[in-house]
């Protein structure tokens, strides 16, 4: 299985190297990883040093922030 690097863009420069079949799969778990960050975290999945996606955790529909 290729090897894909997640790194945490809204945190300290945090990586995280994953195992998965293909980019989807990768992108499938950046967004499990999202699922409890803060509205605005972004995760690049990266593979032989190129950036291939980005995704974003963005806020819930119906949910105001004052």
């Amino acid at each position: 299985m290729p090897h894909y690097q997640l790194k945490y863009l809204s945190s300290t420069g945090a990586t995280e190297t994953i195992e998965a079949a293909d980019p989807d799969e990768a992108e499938d778990l950046a967004r499990l990883r999202l699922l409890f960050s803060e509205p605005g975290f972004a995760i690049a999945i990266v593979c032989d040093g190129s950036e291939l996606r980005r995704v974003t955790q963005r806020p819930r529909a119906g949910v105001l922030r004052i």
